[in-house]
């Protein structure tokens, strides 16, 4: 087990900051998903804890103790890539063992924890073979598998199943909480896709522009995000204009209650699953608008409603609506998150 903690880490390649004072804690045993689209810096923070990039300034401890200036190998990491790098002229045992044979481990010490290794990762009876051999899943297996043979404080993995297909990911995804729950591993996992992130981790710590964002649980991060930003990276792209008086957020014929101070502009935002529809009532004081679009996407149809306030997305599962027919809408106040406007940062 491990421990790692990041305090104002800031890095930067050459005269542009791509890691803004970012504090960060993984606690022993835990699996924390840094999450974010491309280009947020996600791979440079592993980068820099695994040693192979320098930060600018602030610091990295391992196990309490500081490791700024230790080399790569001295810092009890392992990183796995999105693309195994394995040995193609060894089997898949030697992959393996490999850098346990580097380090000195050999004998029956070093052979129980390979096979230990071997049946955690489900890679039984697949020894003897070469890598071409092997399925991407089977090799990205053997990926970990050498990389947790070693027993390292941090395993450090940067989007190690973005190239396989949607069953596959599945699947591993599965595998590395099992291998954490047998483990004890203490993970920091790279990823841009949320159903990743919430899949395999206690915490997910959203980074945006290089600047972390949120960090919580992943119901926490996804039902109650911090700001405007966050909500739209996770799928509030409904905009409700409005303002918010006496403790409620008014507008778009919605009276919501909120903890957030009186301001002139504010938005309530929300997902387009959460919008309800129904057909529209003569004399109903809910919002009304006119059906303008209609996507199918299979069990669920991405409808888009024009209304006065603007064009609205929803999510539904009723196959029946019609373009141009008119509709009332319904927005649950559980399912409202209230900002003020011109939050974004």
């Amino acid at each position: 087990m491990g421990r790692l903690e990041l305090r104002e880490l800031t890095i930067r390649y050459g005269a542009k900051t791509v890691i803004s004072e970012l504090n960060l804690q993984l606690q022993d045993g835990e699996i924390l998903s840094l999450l974010g689209p491309s280009g947020a810096g996600k791979s440079t923070v592993l980068k820099a804890v695994a040693g192979l990039l320098p930060p600018f300034s602030g610091s990295i401890a391992i196990n309490g103790q500081p490791a700024d200036h230790l080399p790569a190998e001295r810092r009890d990491t392992v990183l796995i890539f999105q693309k195994p790098l394995l040995f193609p002229f060894l089997n898949v045992g030697q992959n393996i063992a490999f850098g346990l044979r580097m380090t000195g481990h050999r004998g029956a010490a070093a052979r129980q924890r390979i096979e230990r290794m071997i049946a955690i990762t489900g890679l039984q009876g697949l020894e003897l073979r070469r890598v071409h051999q092997l399925s991407g899943g089977q090799q990205q297996r053997v990926a970990l598998a050498r990389g947790l043979v070693l027993e390292p404080s941090i395993l450090l993995l940067d989007e190690p199943f973005s190239s396989l297909d949607a069953e596959l990911r599945e699947q591993m995804r599965e595998l590395i909480r099992t291998i954490q729950q047998q483990t004890k591993t203490t993970m920091l996992f790279v990823t841009h896709d949320q159903s990743e992130a919430f899949g395999v981790s206690d915490r997910v710590a959203l980074l945006l522009d290089g600047r972390l964002r949120q960090t919580g649980p992943p119901e926490q991060v996804f039902y109650r995000p911090a700001d405007v930003d966050v909500a739209r990276f996770f799928g509030c792209n409904n905009v409700l204009p409005g303002s918010i008086r006496d403790g409620y957020f008014h507008g778009a014929r919605v009276r919501v209650p909120t903890e957030r101070a009186d301001c002139n502009e504010a938005v309530a935002m929300i997902r387009p699953e959460d919008v309800r529809l129904y057909p529209a009532v003569p004399g109903s004081d809910r919002p009304t608008g006119r059906i303008s679009g209609i996507r199918f996407q299979g069990a669920m149809s991405r409808l888009t409603v024009t209304t006065e306030d603007g064009p609205v997305s929803v999510l539904s599962i009723r196959p029946h609506w019609h373009l141009g027919e008119l509709v009332g809408l319904e927005f649950p106040a559980d399912r409202l998150h209230v900002f003020p406007a011109g939050q974004e940062k």
